[in-house]
């Protein structure tokens, strides 16, 4: 018995269900979903928050960064120009996307890889198992459940699954999320040249 081949439309249906739908959080009864998506909003937090202000360190010692990326810690196939773009525009769209539970999936796996690459071919003073495992896991967490409940994902896969439930709250939190990362990082201060205090990502919690 032969089966039809998915149709186009089939196929890019389920390609919007795998960039934007949930994961085992949609099978919890709703008072774990909640615990579980406040969670994620804590591991997506976890992982964004030192990649979003490493990117920040960046842009404010750019001069520099040609000389780190030849000689300090040279990505394997990327001249030292092109590493500084990518990793620095890497370390400030992904973790943006994160909080804010867009692609979420994507971010996460992508923050996971940047973690993983310093760790294992950056290496050096730069590798630091202590943070970078961690980073790793909670990218991949996210990459595997999903952004959660409180996510832009969350709106679009609704409106995919034409539910009738409109995730008007969680989209107002998932929206603020990224002010509080801008915040807590500083960048504020620096997109608009205001002199602010020093944070530190365990400044964050307190």
């Amino acid at each position: 018995m032969s089966t039809a081949a998915p149709s186009q439309e089939q196929t890019r249906f389920g390609l919007l269900i795998l960039l934007f739908g949930g994961g085992v959080t949609d099978r919890l009864p709703p008072l774990w979903e909640g615990l579980v998506s406040g969670f994620l909003v804590l591991v997506r937090f976890f992982v964004a928050l030192p990649f979003f202000s490493a990117g920040l360190a960046r842009i404010n010692n750019w001069g520099s960064q040609g000389f780190l990326f030849e000689y300090e810690h040279p990505l394997p196939l990327l001249g030292p120009a092109t590493a500084a773009t990518v990793t620095t525009a890497a370390e400030l769209i992904l973790p943006a996307l994160l909080v804010l539970g867009l692609f979420g999936r994507l971010a996460g796996l992508g923050l996971a890889a940047m973690a993983a690459t310093i760790l294992v071919f950056i290496g050096g003073a730069y590798a630091i198992p202590a943070e970078q495992v961690p980073w790793i896991l909670a990218g991949l967490t996210v990459a595997v459940l999903g952004p959660g409940r409180l996510s832009l994902d969350n709106t679009v896969a609704a409106a995919l699954d034409r539910q009738e439930r409109l995730p008007a709250v969680e989209t107002m939190i998932a929206l603020f999320l990224l002010p509080v990362l801008l915040e807590k990082t500083g960048a504020w201060s620096t997109l608009f040249g205001l002199a602010t205090e020093t944070t530190t990502p365990l400044g964050w919690f307190f």
